[in-house]
């Protein structure tokens, strides 16, 4: 068998077509990325917003407006004007949100967030704004309950201006949104792998092929040679995948995790599920290979569209109103499963999408398995 498992590897190496598809097309894409979204990265490093407050510049929220910091950094400049000027400096661009703040009595506030576009500066400060408002919210409620609550002093044990306001923690890497378009790349190059697999499948098929004939009369059972074609193409496709990375991270310096074992174990699972993929598709459809190869060509890129390699904000227009359809799509789960390693640093947040891929894989492979040892000959 370990003759077969080399003979394997150099038989799916040296076909061309699967080394393009496979190695190089992703390597190119990488490269045409990384020439045309270098200068919207860049453009995309948080900076500090420009605010119109209406209100008071001494009162509580404004207080700790001014207190915001990100990496050492005031996150707002404000401009403290009356109502008429906030709505010129936001039409003319001078200012990107308008906050106003108005007494309520007692000492409380009510805040009014308004804005021109939804973009992620805004979505930011309404963050804010809604934790302020709940904690003050929950102090009024609590002190129209209990009046004596104040002199109890328990009200003085809520910090209103904790850490989780004044130092929010976002960094530089979390307006990084362009490192989407490359981590979908990565997930698109684990599902191209399905080329490598489907043209392997078929070299163990008397009707598909000449080396299929002679396996098929071979002393070794099927699924022994499934497996061994398996290994084979899976630890194929891991390589070209690690490659690809290789050359991102080194060549292009797109931005990883230190966690390394994550990312292999992400990695893994994708070849894993790439290779039961084309498995599937090439057991599935009774046609030639240049006509699955377009099938999954169309597939992939599908999947990858939706995961927002073309455009990061489809990703989030999918998850939004169509949410289930990334629950199935590999690339996508494949593609949170890279971002949340990066930002997170550890695999918390991406074991569901590892399990569900995982899932993948074992519908897929056993729908294969079940096709190939039902496959009988009449004759060769």
């Amino acid at each position: 068998m370990k003759m077969f498992f080399k003979y394997r590897l150099k038989a799916l190496a040296k076909e061309k077509p699967l080394v393009f598809w496979s190695l190089l097309f992703p390597l190119i894409l990488v490269t045409f990325f990384n020439f045309t979204l270098t200068s919207i990265n860049e453009s995309s490093i948080f900076k500090p917003f420009p605010v119109a407050v209406v209100g008071s510049e001494s009162g509580q929220l404004a207080g700790i407006m001014k207190q915001v910091e990100i990496n050492g950094e005031k996150l707002f400049k404000l401009k403290f004007v009356d109502e008429n000027e906030a709505k010129i400096l936001l039409e003319n661009g001078g200012a990107e949100a308008i906050v106003t703040i108005e007494e309520a009595g007692g000492g409380a506030e009510t805040v009014t967030l308004g804005v021109n576009t939804d973009g992620s500066n805004q979505l930011l400060l309404k963050e804010l704004l809604d934790n302020y408002s709940q904690k003050t919210a929950m102090i009024t409620a609590a002190i129209k309950n209990d009046p004596n609550i104040v002199s109890s002093g328990i009200l003085d044990k809520l910090d209103l201006t904790g850490d989780n306001i004044k130092h929010m923690p976002v960094s530089e890497k979390s307006n990084n949104t362009i490192l989407i378009s490359f981590y979908s790349a990565i997930a698109m190059t684990c599902l191209y792998g399905a080329f490598i697999s489907a043209h392997s499948i078929e070299t163990l098929q008397a009707n598909q092929s000449a080396a299929g004939e002679r396996l098929s009369v071979s002393p070794y059972g099927k699924l022994k040679m499934l497996a061994v074609d398996f290994a084979g193409s899976c630890l194929l496709i891991l390589l070209c995948v690690l490659l690809t990375m290789a050359y991102m991270k080194y060549a292009l310096g797109v931005e990883f995790s230190n966690q390394f074992g994550g990312i292999a174990l992400v990695s893994v699972c994708g070849s894993l599920v790439s290779t039961a993929f084309g498995y599937f598709i090439s057991l599935l459809l009774k046609r030639k290979t240049n006509a699955k190869i377009s099938i999954i060509v169309s597939i992939t890129m599908l999947w990858s569209a939706l995961a927002g390699m073309m455009a990061p904000p489809l990703k989030y227009l999918v998850e939004k109103h169509v949410p289930y359809i990334n629950w199935i799509n590999p690339v996508a789960l494949l593609t949170d499963s890279y971002t949340s390693i990066y930002y997170y640093g550890n695999l918390d947040k991406a074991y569901s999408n590892l399990a569900i891929l995982l899932v993948l894989f074992v519908l897929l492979m056993g729908f294969s398995v079940m096709k190939l040892r039902r496959q009988q000959y009449e004759s060769l």
